[in-house]
């Protein structure tokens, strides 16, 4: 009988092509559990693409696997033309899907903690300020945290120029 974990998944693990799945494990290790997506579910990692499948590491010790068709990748331009060319090994993803079909976008693992140590700062505040006093607080909160992230754009686009410096067109930048 087929419990209702398996229900969710969007399909068999055995459709996972052996090869892939030592492809995966050379990278990540041979300890990894891995296991298919399941509808409505919430990603976020580094992955590694073949013609059919995608695998994403979403902790330590565990892998997601998805069925490349499922997934829209028009987010950006950029990942558009990642996907077309299979050029999306080690990228950060985001993949979200409603039901059983997916939208993937470019993850920033550093930028998503920002917004998450802020959150959790206002939250603890919102239990402590009331008032006119949490309403200062939280715009400042707020200008801090879009400071933060200003800042870290800044260093990623440096680090992209120095890393791509003379590789693609003047006046051309990449999206990220």
């Amino acid at each position: 009988m087929e419990n209702q974990q398996e229900k969710s998944q969007l399909f068999n693990k055995n459709q996972i092509p052996p090869i892939f799945e030592q492809t995966v494990k050379a990278k990540w290790g041979n300890e990894i559990e891995s296991s298919p997506a399941r509808s409505n579910g919430r990603y976020s990692g580094p992955i590694i693409a073949d013609d059919k499948f995608i695998a994403q590491k979403v902790s330590d010790k565990s892998v997601v696997f998805h069925n490349r068709e499922s997934i829209d990748f028009s987010g950006s331009e950029n990942l558009i033309n990642r996907s077309k060319n299979n050029r999306l090994n080690d990228v950060q993803l985001s993949i979200q899907y409603e039901e059983k079909q997916a939208k993937a976008y470019f993850y920033d693992p550093q930028r998503a903690n920002i917004h998450l140590m802020f959150n959790r700062i206002g939250k603890e505040a919102g239990e402590q300020l009331k008032g006119a006093e949490l309403t200062k607080f939280s715009k400042n909160l707020e200008s801090i945290k879009e400071t933060m992230i200003k800042k870290h754009v800044e260093h990623k686009n440096e680090k992209f120029e120095k890393r791509t410096a003379g590789k693609s067109e003047p006046g051309k930048g990449a999206e990220r």
